[in-house]
């Protein structure tokens, strides 16, 4: 039941009608039912492993609560690794079909589709009671319904339970207004990003990526500028509409993007903001347990390294995706070794200006512009370890950066690109707008009334047969 489909719509408008027709305190065991249902949908069989999740991570809290000192703290990790097992198991089945079969074959195993993002909201929910950060709830149908719930049940975002669960309970009697108007927009834009822009520009850019052996250096570079435009539109279109469902049951969810490809100002800068839940995901429960205990230099570098590592880890048990995370973990250690100087610099600059009363001694803010460009490039280089299906890939698309001819890319492909880079611009500033004015009146203008009519137009145009599933889904 793909987000960007009339089977979901129906479902969707089910969902909100019972919702909105039930009293309060009956709203989330029917959505628990229904996200069940929806879930079934995709995977009956998964639907087994979904429900020993929430039933661990349910009894898990309240043993883990009642525990102290060193029992406490194995009692968490009993329940922790009883709630990811299958998440491993998957991962290494996955990994263990691409080697004997090849990446793309029929019949190789797949991950059930959402494990890892409902493995994680379990994980968090079991550590924020360990840490004492969160009581346990009693209900097992509050605990189920935070981790199943099904607009972020597939995909994110990953919301934590101390504000998700009392949403549930807090919703207003009847419909806002302002909410289902906000909703609308949300899961129209997002619809246009998946159906009109990410699919079309991930399908011209992904056969030539195949092909390796004529592409020319200009050819490479607008197949990656493409591909990581459409992938933005992508993963941002399905949390838009994640968000959307959300809000037409009276439930918001906070965003999981903060517009990476116009606003970053370094490497890490733009992974935070391309998936913000899954990056505070890896801080609060990777990183800050490998950093604590100590303040030095190498301990930092050593787990924002080892927290990259196992980052590229999660998306994929292949050489591409490990080399990806170390890579990345690299990129990463020397832009804070960088950052760190830089801003002890700016200090002693500062310090002399203040001594000197010279303003014009005072340095420079950083160009925004530059530390864009920069990330940009960072990413779009590492693509290559993850584009193909082995070394030698990448090894062709890197070297065909380096080839004097070949190819150039097609009309389609450039007029794609470019009606994909134009329409980022419009949707991120649109975005700053919306958020900025969220939960207050937003009347819709002339100008914003007949972009709204081109997004449908686009979207049935574009629309075909069978809509590629979200990239996250991979995941």
């Amino acid at each position: 039941m793909n987000f960007a489909s009339f089977e979901y719509a129906g479902f969707a408008l089910a969902a909100v009608l019972v919702n909105w027709l039930l009293p309060v305190k009956l709203r989330p065991a029917w959505l628990l039912a229904a996200s069940i249902a929806f879930y079934a949908a995709w995977n009956v069989p998964a639907v087994g492993i979904l429900v020993a999740v929430c039933i661990v991570t349910w009894a898990g809290a309240i043993i883990i609560a009642k525990q102290e000192g060193g029992v406490r703290t194995a009692a968490t990790a009993v329940c922790v690794v009883a709630s990811a097992s299958s998440l491993g198991v998957f991962k290494l089945l996955e990994a263990t079909s691409i080697d004997r079969v090849g990446p793309g074959v029929a019949g190789r195993f797949i991950v059930p589709v959402g494990l890892s993002f409902f493995s994680f909201q379990a994980i968090s929910y079991l550590v924020d009671v360990h840490r004492g950060d969160l009581a346990p709830n009693r209900s097992l149908i509050d605990v189920s319904l935070y981790i199943s719930f099904f607009p972020h049940l597939l995909a994110g975002p990953i919301v934590r339970a101390k504000k998700l669960i009392p949403a549930f309970h807090s919703t207003p009697r009847l419909p806002d207004r302002v909410q289902w108007a906000e909703a609308a927009e949300l899961c129209l834009v997002g619809l246009f990003k998946k159906v009109a822009l990410a699919d079309p520009m991930i399908e011209l850019a992904i056969v030539p990526l195949r092909d390796r052996a004529e592409l020319g250096p200009v050819h490479v570079v607008v197949l990656l500028v493409t591909v990581l435009v459409g992938g933005y539109f992508d993963v941002t279109g399905y949390i838009d509409i994640a968000r959307g469902s959300a809000k037409f049951l009276g439930i918001d969810m906070q965003r999981n993007s903060l517009m990476p490809l116009t606003k970053s100002t370094g490497y890490a800068d733009f992974w935070r903001r391309w998936q913000l839940t899954v990056m505070m995901w890896f801080r609060d429960y990777i990183y800050r347990p490998l950093r604590a205990g100590g303040r030095s230099a190498a301990r930092e570098h050593l787990a924002l390294f080892a927290t990259f590592f196992v980052l590229g880890i999660w998306h994929g048990l292949t050489i591409g995706w490990v080399l990806w995370g170390a890579v990345s973990g690299v990129i990463i250690v020397v832009e804070r070794t960088l950052q760190t100087r830089r801003a002890a610099k700016r200090r002693e600059q500062t310090k002399r200006a203040r001594r000197a009363r010279s303003k014009a001694m005072l340095p420079k803010p950083p160009n925004e512009r530059v530390a864009l460009a920069i990330a940009l490039a960072l990413v779009m280089a590492t693509f290559p370890l993850i584009a193909g299906r082995s070394i030698t890939d990448a090894l062709e698309l890197y070297g065909a950066l380096l080839r004097f001819g070949g190819t150039t890319p097609s009309a389609d492909l450039l007029w794609m690109a470019a009606i994909g880079i134009l329409a980022l611009v419009l949707v991120d500033r649109r975005e700053a707008r919306r958020e900025a004015v969220a939960g207050r009146p937003d009347p819709v203008t002339p100008a914003r009334a007949v972009a709204f009519g081109l997004m449908v137009v686009a979207i049935i145009i574009m629309s075909g047969p069978a809509q590629r599933t979200f990239i996250y889904f991979s995941f």
